[in-house]
């Protein structure tokens, strides 16, 4: 049996990632089968299902991977301070990053099981917000629950940026992020000018 670090088994699952995400920057999720990643890959079938148990387990893992990246990205973040400016910025980077991406990502969820993908993708957004939260120290004089508060904003921004990737005509990152920084930083009146 391999040990997850093991070379081999970094590399194989490597090949692997890098053949699922090659594919789908050319090809719908659900017209992909494992042959066509072994296939890219140059890996058997076998040595496949030892390391996913179908395509669906190889997407997730990707995505997994390439969200903890995005998450842990640093944003010179030293004081409480930096936690209500700087992972803003952080919106900013997701965004050009998912654009720099949008083909995997639009075939990725251009299919059947769109709506897992999505509850997927929503539930890490969740994770990322809760972690902002905990780092500002936020008190129990909430003015809305912790709960409400992060499932509304991961919900808003999974159903942003998934419609911005599908646009025919996108607008540029930096566009969509001053208008998700605008609505982050003000009352739902000052945002309509009321």
């Amino acid at each position: 049996m391999f040990k997850k670090n093991d070379l081999r088994v970094v590399r194989t699952r490597r090949l692997l990632k890098d053949a699922m995400m090659g594919l789908l920057r050319s090809v719908k999720f659900e017209t992909i089968k494992v042959k066509d990643i072994t296939t890219q890959a140059n890996i058997n079938r076998a040595t496949f299902y030892y390391h996913y148990k179908d395509k669906y387990d190889l997407l997730y893992t990707i995505l997994d991977d390439e969200l903890n990246s995005l998450i842990k990205m640093e944003f010179d973040i030293k004081t409480k301070e930096d936690y209500k400016t700087k992972p803003l910025i952080g919106i900013l980077y997701m965004l050009q990053y998912f654009e720099k991406n949008a083909l995997f990502y639009n075939n990725a969820f251009e299919t059947e099981g769109y709506e897992a993908l999505s509850i997927y993708f929503k539930k890490r957004l969740t994770d990322l917000i809760l972690l902002w939260i905990e780092k500002l120290e936020v008190s129990d004089n909430t003015l809305v629950p912790i709960d409400f508060f992060t499932k509304t904003y991961s919900a808003v921004f999974t159903t942003v940026v998934i419609d911005w990737l599908k646009s025919e005509v996108r607008e540029p990152p930096e566009v969509l992020y001053y208008h998700l920084k605008m609505m982050i930083e003000n009352t739902f009146f000052e945002c309509l000018g009321v």
